[in-house]
């Protein structure tokens, strides 16, 4: 993996990685198999990118609704912090203080059938003036907790950033 981050970031030129860590769900392997067997390669990739580039996001991944042990993720850091707000129920806040004050980067729920593919645009503003007061304006990107499914329309998207931009 070294090779893809010298690659993106010596050779293509990109400011920092994204890096989705996953598997921490609480159904899926003990804390102590994950500190054991996931952990050190991932904090070795973890440290390289941050010796490459202090422009990197890390991604707490969630699947299928089933919370993460977020404990084995407390040493993860990273410029930003990408999280599933809405299976791993740390809010904003938490989630900047839990990571020692990192940017945070989230807000809508990503996945479908919820308000960023089904609320009307009222309701996204709504909802954008609501996180946008919780999080405040800085060490904040508002996003949804993971990527966004080809179903959700780019006009639902525009309305998310419009009304950032209007408060």
């Amino acid at each position: 993996m070294k090779f893809l981050i010298d690659g993106l970031i010596d050779e293509a030129g990109v400011d920092g990685c994204f890096y989705s860590v996953q598997d921490a769900e609480i159904t899926r392997f003990t804390e102590e198999e994950y500190l054991n067997w996931l952990k050190p390669s991932e904090m070795k990739l973890l440290d390289y990118m941050n010796s490459k580039s202090s422009m990197n996001i890390i991604h707490f991944c969630a699947w299928e609704g089933i919370p993460n042990r977020l404990s084995v993720w407390e040493d993860y850091h990273a410029p930003v912090i990408s999280w599933s707000r809405y299976i791993d129920t740390y809010d904003i806040n938490e989630m900047r203080d839990w990571t020692g004050g990192s940017t945070v980067w989230g807000g809508f729920d990503n996945r479908p059938g919820t308000l960023l593919y089904t609320g009307t645009k009222e309701e996204i503003e709504a909802e954008v003036k609501n996180i946008i007061e919780q999080a405040g304006k800085t060490r904040f990107i508002l996003g949804a907790d993971c990527s966004i499914h080809p179903e959700c329309s780019v006009e639902r998207i525009r309305w998310m950033v419009d009304a950032a931009k209007n408060l």
